[in-house]
């Protein structure tokens, strides 16, 4: 039988969800992890799957074996009953919402007002409440495992819990000491299958970050306690990007990371701005009293994202559809260049350079940026700046000997679905001169990303690096940042690039996503 009667009236509301339960441990059971082990057919299709020829097929296959046996097992398992309650409040302008209904048959379930009964064999029973004030509106929802619900519902929670007692209605209630199903197998299985999976996104976080314009000074990011549960943090490599959601002023910042005894830290440093001045600067006067008069706005709000990739943790297939591979490399010096060997890569490739600095060094005082381009298909140019003397780049090797690369490069059968790929870009146009007395110019680029508005809606982070098809010593030094409108390029050069082909190459990562994945929200 079915009868139904409904009425709706929808307006925009607010809703928060609270969650409550009671649980009756009756029982549990422990696996000692020396008794779970792996059957023949589950090695031999492991095996199988490790044959493929290439590691798509690999974790295609893999991801079926998972799908097969169950992604994880538990060396505990906790029996009992339990009483989940859900109440969710909304709150809106107007509604007028009724709704009730009759359904009956051999297994099915029956709701009238406020029992909701289901055919009785692993099954979970609930009961519905609704209440409404003018513009107010709750919801509750009760969820009855184990025992016999209809003792919770007619009785109370007393007699439920006495039908308890019976051990033939107990269920499973929760797990304890979970692992993924291929923990079970051998050291030389699983050390493979973690190979097959290159390397992962560890964490991933946008920060929201006030710079202070007037005395030149770095923004430092200590990273110690976001390292927390990394524990091979020394095979891990940190990328960094600046973003901003409005950027009228046309601001562009450097980035790098620094590496001291105790931890990293992102250092930020703005480059160029947009500020006219006709000032001219006195002989003697340091550069922080020059900028004190020319700009606007004490300080400004930008947005840090950064991502941590090392090797994964666990055995996960489901981060993102492409395959990660990232290391820190060494530089060296081919002429007037410094440069680093990089492998060749199809879709995407990010850098960030990374400098060691002795720890009686203070990088809040520091005015020296780093940065980086890639020319070609396998090579990287790095440069080094004094902010306050910015005509030619420093020459001084103490520096080059602790300036090392990260670069991490993101191929994917599929590059528009896991958003990493590569737009050409011609370098000569659009450039817009600032400031004739210090020679100084900035390009802004909006060639639009797809995607793209994913970072300005506190959802996502954009890592983004210029690679250049030819690469000289007279080539074009500078900083690439992201805005709401696609980016925005500072030279630190006072001359437009030589070599005007190249591209910009990027990994657009859903933060939203990720947390759900990584962390299960």
């Amino acid at each position: 039988m079915s009868w139904e009667k409904s009425k709706e009236k929808f307006t925009r509301f607010q809703r928060s969800i609270e969650y409550s339960y009671i649980r009756d441990q009756r029982a549990t059971i422990d696996f000692s992890k020396a008794r779970i082990t792996a059957n023949e057919d589950f090695r031999q299709e492991i095996d199988i799957a490790l044959n493929e020829e290439t590691n798509d097929r690999k974790i295609v296959k893999l991801r079926e074996i998972s799908a097969k046996y169950g992604n994880f097992y538990a060396q505990r398992i906790h029996f009992g009953g339990a009483v989940i309650n859900k109440i969710v409040n909304s709150e809106s302008s107007s509604e007028d919402r009724g709704k009730r209904t009759i359904k009956g048959g051999f297994g099915t379930d029956i709701n009238v007002h406020t029992i909701e009964t289901e055919a009785y064999l692993n099954i979970t029973h609930e009961a519905n409440n609704q209440t409404r004030s003018r513009n107010k509106n709750m919801d509750s929802k009760t969820r009855v495992v184990g025992g016999d619900p209809t003792k919770y519902f007619e009785d109370g929670i007393v007699s439920w819990k006495k039908s308890l007692n019976d051990g033939s209605k107990w269920e499973v209630i929760g797990y304890d000491k979970i692992y993924p199903i291929f923990e079970v197998l051998d050291n030389e299985r699983r050390n493979k299958i973690i190979k097959v999976l290159d390397q992962r996104i560890l964490k991933a976080k946008r920060v929201d970050i006030t710079m202070k314009l007037e005395a030149m000074d770095p923004y430092v990011y200590q990273m110690e306690k976001e390292l927390a549960g990394i524990s091979n943090i020394n095979e891990c490599q940190i990328f960094a990007s600046i973003m901003s959601e409005n950027n009228e002023d046309k601001k562009v910042y450097a980035v790098h990371v620094i590496y001291t005894s105790s931890s990293p830290a992102i250092v930020v440093h703005l480059v160029q701005r947009k500020e006219k001045t006709t000032m001219s600067r006195k002989v003697g006067e340091p550069a922080r009293n020059i900028f004190k008069k020319i700009l606007k706005k004490p300080s400004c709000s930008i947005t840090l994202g950064w991502i941590i990739v090392g090797p994964p943790t666990s055995f996960d297939f489901d981060l993102f559809p492409a395959v990660l591979k990232s290391r820190n490399c060494s530089i060296s010096r081919q002429n007037d260049r410094y440069v680093a060997i990089t492998p060749e890569h199809q879709h995407c490739i990010l850098g960030t350079c990374v400098l060691k600095l002795a720890e009686e060094n203070n990088p809040m005082e520091s005015k020296i940026v780093v940065g980086s381009h890639f020319t070609g298909k396998n090579s990287a140019c790095l440069f080094v700046y004094d902010l306050e003397n910015r005509e030619k780049p420093v020459n001084d090797e103490t520096i080059y000997q602790g300036l090392t690369l990260n670069y991490c490069t993101v191929e994917t059968s599929s590059p528009e679905n896991c958003n990493a790929n590569r737009i050409r870009v011609d370098w000569s146009k659009n450039w817009i001169r600032f400031d004739r007395s210090k020679n100084q110019s900035t390009i802004c680029y909006s060639t639009k990303i797809d995607n793209f508005s994913i970072i300005t809606s506190c959802q996502g982070l954009i890592l983004m690096n210029r690679l250049f098809d030819n690469c000289s010593a007279n080539c074009q030094h500078g900083f690439l940042n992201a805005n709401s409108k696609g980016y925005i390029y500072g030279s630190v050069n006072p001359q437009p690039p030589i070599d005007n082909e190249g591209m910009i190459t990027y990994f657009l990562i859903d933060l939203n996503e990720f947390n759900r994945i990584r962390y299960n929200y």
